[in-house]
Order: C-alpha cells, then structure tokens, then sequence
C-alpha cells in the first residue's frame, strides 16, 4: 500500500531527472572552433625573425557568424552555428604556430609582442564559406590574400592570393566546419611553401 502511494510521488521526480540529463535538442546553439593540421617543416631557419600579425577579414567575415551560399549574389548565415569568435582572433595563434612548426624563421612572433622583426606577415581573410552553389552537401571555401613586409626597408616584397575548397560529406553546419579546417590546412602549406620560396 505504501509502495502505491510512493508511486504517484516518485515518478514526477524520476521523470524530471530524465529531462535534466536529456542530450541537447538539434536546434540548440552551437560554436565551433577554426583549429587547422598545422604544415610540415620544410627547411632549416634562416637568422631572421618574423612578425605574423593578426589576420584581419573583409566586412562580410568580421564576427562569429558562420558563411553558407546558395547563390552566386546572397551570402547567408546559419542560426543556431556559430564561430566561437572572429575567425581573425581564432586563426591567429593556428597561423603563429603554421609557421614556428614549418621552421623557417629563427623567431617567429605573434601581435602580443613589440620586439623587432625582419619581415612581417599580414594576411586577410577574403573568403569562409559553406557553398552549396554545385554539390547538394556543400563544398567549404577559404581564401587569404597574403603579404610580405621587409621592415627594414618598409616594403612590400611579396603579396599573393590562396584559395582551397573542400567537399562536405553531408548538408550540416558541422560538415561544413570539418571540411572547412580542412581547406584552411591546405592553404596554410600552401602559405608556408610560398614564403619558403620567397627567402630563397
């Protein structure tokens, strides 16, 4: 008898504690990170130290709003996906970190400091879109227009564009992100195989 009434007391509770613990809906808000495989080495370092300065975005790229297209003219943005911050402060580090692993240069610094440098590298993010124009599950585009500053001599030495895209395997921000890292890898090799090229 006891048992009975303890029912009707004990279920509301129980149930609740299954909807506490419940896994989060689809639709929930989510953030996600640009977190790039970082190059190989290609060389020994030259004695010369190099200043990666933040990357800075085109208007369209400047907050944490994650970029899909559908048409050639529309750029949207997902609802409920999106960057954990700027794509500029979430590439720097990756970018710093590209280039001590690849080797190239004795130092290589981040904005944090203002110790002298040789060169300095300024990049801008042109393009971080999941585009859906040609495959029904998207394709992720990155493009960065990058320069080389000899701050020495205060010029420009070199300035080039890079573009990589990557096929999403599925129709869903988060395909989307890992395809997106993706092409961002490609284009960092590419980055580093360029300045290696240019100190040659």
């Amino acid at each position: 008898m006891i048992c009975k009434r303890l029912i009707p007391a004990v279920l509301p509770l129980l149930l609740a504690a299954c909807t506490t613990f419940q896994a989060p809906p689809d639709d929930a808000r989510r953030t996600w990170d640009l977190n790039p495989a970082l190059p190989t080495a290609v060389d020994a370092p030259i004695e010369a130290t190099i200043h990666v300065a933040r990357p800075t975005a085109v208007s369209a790229l400047a907050g944490a709003d994650m970029a899909y297209r559908q048409s050639e003219f529309e750029q949207r943005y997902y609802a409920r996906n999106r960057w954990a911050d700027d794509p500029g402060r979430l590439l720097h580090p990756r970018l710093v970190s590209a280039f001590e692993e690849a080797g190239l240069f004795e130092t290589v610094l981040s904005s944090s400091t203002s110790a002298p440098a040789h060169y300095r590298l300024e990049t801008e993010l042109l393009a971080l879109e999941h585009d859906f124009r040609e495959r029904d599950s998207g394709r992720a585009r990155v493009e960065i227009r990058a320069r080389v500053v000899d701050l020495r001599e205060s010029r420009v030495v070199a300035t080039r564009r890079f573009q990589a895209a990557e096929d999403s395997a599925e129709a869903t921000p988060e395909a989307g992100v890992v395809a997106t890292n993706a092409a961002m890898a490609t284009v960092f090799q590419d980055l580093v195989d360029w300045i290696h090229g240019q100190r040659q």
